[in-house]
């Protein structure tokens, strides 16, 4: 079900600014002047709205189109102080027609991608939930710890770490893993010798965007972060630059994800989560990248015997791109006239510098010691050709059939978050007109495939083993 409270209000927004609009046209309107304050107040009940639930992408174009008008509304409130009253008020119809269209554009947006109220089973994400603050003395890292399914010493058993997105973080998986260690891990994956599933995910503070304070407040890393994080989503795939800045998130996931696994073997972790008798890591974006990069470290391998497979949610393994050759330096001699020549070579050599060097095909891939799972979504974009291609190139490089790719048909990278339900407009724009259904009820779906590709890799854990699943046609038919 929708947020009737958010609803309510953004159509209260559009009447405020409707009324402005026909008044012009309505003559028992012509008197009522205080007409001309409703588009201020509805500017201060729409910054109400980011500051209530946060930033709201289907609010924006309404946002834009209130400023343009309080900006263009500003002289009839000038009259309206200085007790200037204009007894002709002029129609035109054109402009009306104008100001509907861009209205009702803008109010469509906003009603009809309300996000949506927690589906049953993920309602409340605070009753079996604990934050706690865990710092890295070893480079400063502050990190919030969230612990899913309950914990505690005695509470031995699986442990499903889960890196999030660098973008969003927690914030953005929060009602999902809720769900998962209530309705999945708790009564499906039992561990080897008794216990419950637990879901352990983590934010980094100044590395995600935003990470999630223990008091479940955002937290924004500095500009530069920002930027970065901008920079990969845009270029990650398509650029030499944008593809190194794709390594150093990874880089820095790897590093985070060290020292979550080591915590959990401390007394701390102990006392917070259990013995983990099982560790099944899974990474989103660069998180999975990293998670994979652990998996093929024969030395963590060895020395965490708990950490038993990967799921890659969305991966891109960044470090499995190659980039073209740099450019040779141009040194012809055209002219004959050396000055005029190397001015001439100097400029296309200046030139071809600010061209940024493409990604061309693979680089070596690792080799997995512990079963990994690459999870993509079935819609198909540039961005998920390049990944099933690295991804399959970093399959056939494994041994032994540890690395596999699996894919949900109609689905997008954002389904297995709580995108679908937080901000339906980022779900469509990604996946449009696919599977609605999927995108108002994600998190039983999502859960549920996790949970067979958990038992993909735990089958000795497991009630109800899954099946094992084919590659995809599109997957193959992108092999490098």
């Amino acid at each position: 079900m929708r947020d009737l409270d958010l609803g309510v209000l953004e159509t209260l927004i559009v009447f405020f600014l409707f009324m402005p609009v026909i008044r012009p046209f309505v003559k028992s309107l012509w008197k009522a002047e205080g007409i001309v304050w409703l588009p201020a107040i509805a500017f201060l009940c729409t910054v109400g709205i980011f500051f209530a639930y946060g930033f709201r992408p289907e609010c924006v174009p309404l946002l834009l189109y209130i400023i343009i008008v309080n900006i263009l509304n500003t002289g009839n409130v000038f009259n309206f102080l200085t007790s200037v009253r204009s007894i002709y008020i002029e129609r035109n119809i054109p402009l009306f027609f104008v100001r509907i269209i861009f209205l009702g554009c803008a109010a469509a947006l906003a009603i009809v991608f309300l996000p949506y109220n927690a589906v049953d089973g993920s309602a409340d994400t605070s009753k079996n939930t604990q934050a706690l603050e865990v710092k890295d003395n070893s480079n400063g890292a502050v990190y919030t710890v969230r612990i899913y399914g309950g914990g505690g010493a005695e509470k031995a058993g699986t442990v499903f770490l889960a890196a999030p997105p660098v973008l969003g973080s927690t914030s953005v998986t929060d009602t999902f893993f809720a769900a998962f260690a209530k309705r999945v891990l708790q009564r499906r994956v039992p561990a080897e010798g008794g216990g419950s599933g637990i879901v352990v995910t983590f934010s980094r503070s100044g590395f995600d965007v935003p990470a999630w304070g223990k008091n479940g407040s955002p937290i924004l890393p500095p500009p530069e972060q920002i930027l970065r994080v901008w920079r990969v989503l845009v270029s990650g795939l398509k650029t030499k630059a944008g593809n190194k800045l794709g390594r150093e998130l990874e880089a820095e996931r790897l590093a985070s994800l060290r020292f979550i696994m080591n915590w959990l073997k401390t007394p701390n972790g102990i006392r917070a989560v259990g013995n983990a008798n099982a560790v099944l890591i899974a990474g989103y974006g660069a998180g999975g990248g990293a998670a994979v990069s652990l998996a093929s470290d024969a030395e963590f391998v060895a020395a965490h015997p708990e950490f038993c497979g990967v799921l890659a949610v969305e991966t891109y393994l960044y470090g499995a791109f190659a980039a073209e050759d740099e450019k040779t330096p141009y040194s012809s001699d055209v002219s004959g006239f050396e000055p005029l020549d190397n001015a001439l070579n100097g400029a296309r050599n200046w030139i071809a510098q600010k061209i940024p060097l493409k990604i061309e095909g693979a680089a070596d891939a690792p080799k997995p010691l512990v079963p990994v799972r690459f999870i993509v979504s079935g819609y198909d974009t540039e961005a998920e050709r390049y990944a099933a291609a690295q991804i399959a190139a970093y399959k056939a490089a494994s041994s032994g059939g540890m690395a596999r790719i699996l894919s949900i048909p109609n689905t997008c990278a954002f389904d297995w978050t709580d995108v679908p339900q937080k901000y339906p407009i980022l779900r469509f724009a990604a996946a449009p007109f696919r599977d609605r259904a999927w995108a108002e009820d994600n998190v039983t779906g999502a859960a549920d495939a996790l949970r067979l590709y958990a038992e993909e890799i735990l089958p000795q854990q497991a009630e109800n083993p899954a099946p094992q699943t084919e590659l995809s046609k599109t997957e193959l038919s992108v092999l490098p």
